[in-house]
């Protein structure tokens, strides 16, 4: 056995650099400062790469996918499936990760590497000082910046890892946050696909949930999270609810759509619907016929980033979209005395009164002409009351104009 370990040590000697240290398909890798081990190559939660120390819960972990050019790979974060851009822009330009591969080229001297995108001017000769990818002197980030030999900011070194990625924890909810319906709002990063639209399935002026607004098709976001409330919608008792969105483009291998609901009302979100992804998607989910009355929220979440819980951080969009469960028919109200400048409507089991000359008091009767409410506003709720007939009479506020009506629970 002696004698191979010589040939063995010899053969390794002989290998030159770029198989000794060039990255493999399949294999995660951190990526260390030469002139900081203890700093490694980051995406940030706003898609800026960056460095930071060793931290398993932050984006450290990395993959380099070989193309047809010797030496040459994508890199891509191996959590959000980002690949990072190309470094042919202007020096002091900060780096970031986009959707899109861009081609790196991977120099070896001494252990340790350097990337330069092959778009750039003399990507492949060191000598010549090209572009690359820096750790910027001043701060955290990684820039532009020329990639010599004795730029020692532009060498890394690499290291093969298992991927250890580990997402944070989400904290639980207090019975102060259940009792109050307090929501977690997740970190968001913004993507290059997004939602455009959302509709639910109904009549437009039955609590149809329209997104955006206008029903024209939303823009990209600014914003990667968003609580959207210019339109809500019913969900009905013992029904179907649903619809159908749409997506600004096909998504691609490692997107996923998750939508989450809050049935029980406790600010937590548990009811999960992960669709069949494609650029446009419909979805339905059964309410029970137990549920509780009231408003709740429906979460709608776009991620790349493999993460599925509803209150984790996302690469790509979150909406959260009001929603509220109604009896499945909704109170009837038949008009017995008009006067037009008061509108009533009714919201599963909520009265609103509308006029111009404001509500002084809404009051409730049985039809024999017992009271069995009053309140000086120009809502009421019907939640407690038994299904039958009911007695509403209406006062304005500013020349006592009335208005009756007849109300039908089911």
């Amino acid at each position: 056995m002696r004698r191979f370990i010589p040939l063995l040590l010899s053969l390794a000697a002989a290998l030159p650099a770029w198989a000794q240290f060039q990255p493999q398909a399949g294999k995660f890798y951190t990526i260390a400062m030469k002139t900081n081990a203890a700093q490694y190559m980051v995406e940030n939660a706003d898609g800026t790469v960056g460095v930071t120390a060793y931290d398993k819960t932050q984006r450290i972990f990395w993959e380099f996918i070989p193309t047809e050019t010797a030496n040459c790979y994508y890199m891509r974060n191996a959590t959000t499936k980002r690949y990072v851009m190309s470094c042919n822009g202007t020096q002091k330009d900060r780096i970031s990760t986009q959707s899109t591969p861009v081609e790196y080229f991977v120099a070896v001297s001494s252990g340790y590497v350097r990337f330069t995108s092959t778009d750039c001017a003399n990507y492949n000769n060191t000598a010549k000082t090209p572009n690359g990818l820096n750790k910027d002197g001043a701060s955290s980030n990684v820039i532009v910046w020329a990639a010599g030999a004795s730029n020692n900011n532009s060498w890394w070194k690499l290291a093969e890892t298992d991927y250890l990625f580990e997402s944070r924890p989400v904290l639980a909810h207090s019975d102060f946050m259940k009792s109050a319906q307090i929501y977690d709002n997740p970190c968001a990063t913004a993507s290059d696909i997004y939602i455009t639209s959302l509709r639910t399935v109904g009549v437009e002026d039955d609590g149809v949930l329209v997104y955006p607004a206008t029903g024209s098709k939303a823009g990209k976001p600014t914003e990667a999270f968003q609580i959207y409330t210019q339109s809500k919608a019913k969900m009905r008792r013992g029904k179907d609810f649903g619809g159908t969105l749409t997506l600004s483009k096909v998504p691609q291998e490692g997107d996923s759509l998750y939508i989450y609901f809050d049935f029980d009302r406790d600010g937590e979100f548990e009811e999960c619907l992960r669709p069949e992804l494609a650029s446009t998607v419909s979805f339905s989910v059964p309410v029970a016929e137990d549920v509780p009355l009231g408003q709740s929220r429906m979460r709608v979440r776009l991620t790349n980033n493999g993460f599925s819980g509803a209150d984790q951080e996302v690469c790509g969009q979150t909406i959260d979209f009001v929603v509220r469960a109604v009896d499945a028919t909704d109170t009837r109200i038949e008009v017995t005395e008009t006067d037009s400048a008061i509108k009533l409507y009714a919201d599963g089991r909520m009265l609103t009164a509308q006029s111009a000359k404001g509500i002084a008091l809404m009051e409730l009767f049985t039809t024999q002409g017992a009271r069995l409410a009053a309140v000086k506003a120009a809502t009421m709720s019907l939640e407690n009351l038994p299904a039958g007939v009911y007695i509403v009479k209406l006062l304005t506020r500013k020349d006592a104009s009335v208005q009756t009506a007849k109300i039908f629970i089911p």
